[in-house]
């Protein structure tokens, strides 16, 4: 009777935490310090499945494995687990971890110690177990939650997307929207209703993406109808994602392009490289018979009266020039001469040749002659610019002040070389209404992408019966160091925020992924070790050797997950030091430092541990000291094959202690010595000996930012065929306020 009234007690107590609005990070110690004040427990700590996968415990991580409790009432130093022989020098006697499970998932392990011998007895582990479960629920709920906003947070970054985007009710009603909608639709407001907001029908949007994705939609925006592609994913049962994609543009070239279909005068040509014609699209009216029938799987070449300049074209088209080109040529088609303008432009496996006849050849020719003669008479800049924006012919002048050679600014677009095209657009238009621009300041970018500030002067021109446009220019000398300082600082202050927001998303986007993987790895994990253990019932020798091989692989993969999960917290600087008082002598029976140990015997090699007699303790991150430790001496081992593994430990300074770890092997060429600490770099296999040297590149980054934390240094020195040398310093003692050395 005193049982129930006590376990009445405790389900009583842990229900107002269960039931509370705060996270899985507030109710935890809450949770914990009710079970130590009822069952007289020293420490109690709820630890979570995801921070575990990133912590160093190996009895933590077993309990979410085998998904069963662990209870050692009698603590020593022959314990099952490193941790549990600290936790004894530390003065406990007994210990239980058990795992909270919520939904068939391991969710976190309850840790108790207690500095009484045979605390843990079964009774009271039954008595948490009910307790256990409703924390468990609450926990999982608490942290799915969590996860939620997260994914909010998410959905938030990516509706920023430059495209109108809409959270719509089942009914209509607008949720959410981003700047882009707002832009092209002035009337969205929250809470309005999409048909009235938008100018389209919401259910025949919707019915007809059931039946085909994306539907295209006619709407009017600011007085034109433009055509959107809307793209339609159900956000849940009671809401819908809905995204526009302004359709006009592409729809208008494709409206040009059958415009240039039924013209008299235009036809465009695509060939291969050889200049052999493949299709053609339009005509000329005055020819007897179609263009396609005419020159279809014909040379453009054989069409031509003037042989030796259509060469010459071909020529320097095939050195690799992907500029358009632009001039004049006789052709014969069906025996009649025709005297054509062309612009020619490389594609992807050929050339695009617009053709447009041309009747008034003397009218042009004449035209042409002035315009040279005045262009080459002045000894300003001058260039000579189509109505595209095309330039078709500059001076000496604008060659030299611009640092191109004129072959390089033919056919350039003239916006490539303003840096302000607002400006150009402006007077451009200004000038194609009847108006005369006269010293508007501008800078153009020049070759080497300097700017160059300089005036501009604009006129209209006849030419071919299009308006082109001659520009002059006049060079300013005047310009300032100061002002181009001043653009350089701002564009590396913006370059400089922008990496810094791209690393943290980054670092933060793989850790998350490294999480996701891990926690179904874990499971499939335990659950084949199970299977192994026969604890479902006897596995047959040649289906335990296939069970053997999956945990030998989930072990790497974990290993891999767990290097790029440490990688990215290690770059984000989210990693803080666990100091203790660390003798590198006694360093060496840790269980760590023994397996590589056994692994280098295995192997055929020495292995010798030397701690010089002056060396003093050492204040750092054990767990983390010995992830140095393990990388260093476990590259040492996989490149080695003959010879030895040898660890020199001393004092280097009154300061610092310094590690050296030596081996034997194939050591590493110089191409390689640049980029050895590099986040997923690894040396080139033609310096390889052996076939096993792959990894994952990240075990010297992830060392070399241990090392950085604990404000030291690493260097290494190699030959090829002679071996490798990797040494580090760190501090004797911490200092807690200093800042971590910034890498190399």
């Amino acid at each position: 009777m005193a049982d129930d009234i006590f376990l009445d007690k405790f389900i009583f107590d842990i229900l107002p935490i269960a039931n509370t609005q705060s996270g899985p990070d507030e109710s935890s110690p809450q949770f914990s310090g009710i079970i130590s004040d009822m069952f007289g427990i020293d420490k109690v700590e709820i630890h979570s499945a995801k921070k575990i996968e990133g912590s160093s415990s190996s009895l933590l991580g077993y309990v979410i494995n085998t998904r069963k409790p662990y209870i050692d009432n009698q603590l020593s130093e022959y314990s099952a687990f490193p941790e549990m022989i600290l936790q004894r020098n530390n003065g406990y006697s007994s210990c239980a971890a058990i795992p909270i499970i919520a939904s068939g998932k391991v969710i976190g392990v309850l840790e108790m110690l207690s500095r009484v011998q045979g605390k843990f007895t079964e009774d009271l582990i039954k008595k948490l177990t009910l307790g256990l479960t409703i924390m468990g629920f609450s926990l999982a709920y608490k942290s799915e939650a969590a996860r939620s906003v997260k994914l909010a947070s998410y959905f938030d970054s990516s509706f920023s997307a430059q495209i109108p985007q809409f959270i719509i009710a089942s009914d209509g009603s607008i949720i959410k929207f981003n700047k882009e909608a707002l832009l092209h639709f002035p009337k969205v407001q929250s809470g309005s209703k999409f048909d009235e907001a938008i100018g389209a029908n919401f259910k025949e949007i919707i019915s007809s993406s059931e039946k085909r994705n994306p539907v295209k939609v006619d709407i009017a925006v600011n007085n034109e109808t433009r055509n959107f592609e809307v793209k339609v994913s159900k956000v849940s049962s009671t809401a819908f994602h809905i995204a526009f994609t302004d359709m006009t543009t592409p729809n208008k070239f494709e409206k040009i392009m059958s415009l240039i279909n039924r013209s008299p005068d235009v036809c465009i040509m695509f060939s291969d490289k050889n200049l052999y014609i493949k299709e053609i699209i339009g005509t000329f009216g005055k020819l007897p018979v179609s263009m396609n029938e005419l020159m279809s799987g014909k040379s453009l070449l054989d069409f031509s009266v003037q042989d030796k300049f259509l060469q010459n074209l071909k020529t320097a088209l095939e050195k690799g020039s992907a500029e358009t080109s632009f001039g004049e040529l006789n052709l014969l088609f069906a025996d009649l001469p025709t005297h054509v303008h062309y612009s020619i432009t490389r594609i992807n496996d050929g050339y695009a040749v617009l053709v447009v006849d041309s009747d008034n050849e003397k009218l042009v020719e004449s035209a042409k002659s002035n315009l040279d003669d005045f262009i080459n008479a002045t000894s300003d800049p001058v260039i000579s610019v189509d109505n595209l924006g095309y330039i078709k012919r500059v001076n000496l002048s604008a060659e030299r002040i611009l640092g191109y050679n004129r072959d390089e600014l033919n056919g350039k677009d003239i916006k490539s070389i303003y840096k302000e095209n607002e400006i150009l657009d402006r007077d451009i238009a200004y000038v194609r209404n009847g108006g005369k621009i006269d010293g508007t300041y501008v800078n153009l970018i020049k070759k080497d992408q300097s700017l160059m500030p300089a005036v501009h002067s604009i006129r209209s021109i006849s030419e071919s019966g299009n308006a082109d446009y001659i520009i002059l220019l006049k060079e300013l000398e005047t310009k300032q160091m100061i002002e181009r300082q001043e653009e350089y600082l701002r564009a590396l202050d913006t370059r400089i925020k922008r990496s810094e927001s791209v690393g943290q998303l980054k670092s933060q986007f793989i850790s998350d992924i490294a999480h996701e993987l891990k926690t179904p790895l874990t499971n499939i994990m335990g659950f084949t070790k199970l299977l192994y253990d026969g604890e479902f019932g006897e596995i047959p020798e040649e289906q335990k050797e296939y069970l053997k091989t999956i945990l030998e692989e989930s072990d790497r993969l974990m290993f891999i997950i767990m290097q790029v999960l440490d990688a990215a917290k290690l770059d984000a600087r989210r990693v803080k030091l666990d100091l203790t008082d660390i003798s590198m002598t006694e360093l060496y029976n840790n269980p760590s430092i023994r397996a590589l140990e056994e692994s280098a015997t295995n192997k055929g090699l020495t292995f010798d541990w030397i701690v010089s007699y002056d060396t003093p303790i050492v204040q750092a991150d054990l767990s983390r000291i010995i992830q140095v430790f393990t990388n260093l001496i476990g590259n040492a081992i996989k490149f080695t094959e003959k010879g030895g593994i040898k660890v020199n430990i001393y004092k280097k300074s009154r300061n610092t202690v310094a590690c050296e770890v030596i081996d034997t092997g194939i050591g590493i060429g110089e191409e390689d010595k640049r980029k050895i600490f590099r986040k997923f770099y690894q040396a080139s296999k033609k310096n390889l000996t052996i076939q096993n040297g792959a990894g994952t590149g990240l075990g010297l980054a992830i060392t070399k930012e241990i090392v950085s934390l604990h404000h030291g240094k690493i260097k290494f020195e190699s030959e090829l065929g002679k071996g490798s040398k990797f040494w580090f310093t760190i501090p004797i003692k911490q200092n807690p306020n200093r800042k971590a050395r910034p890498q190399e």
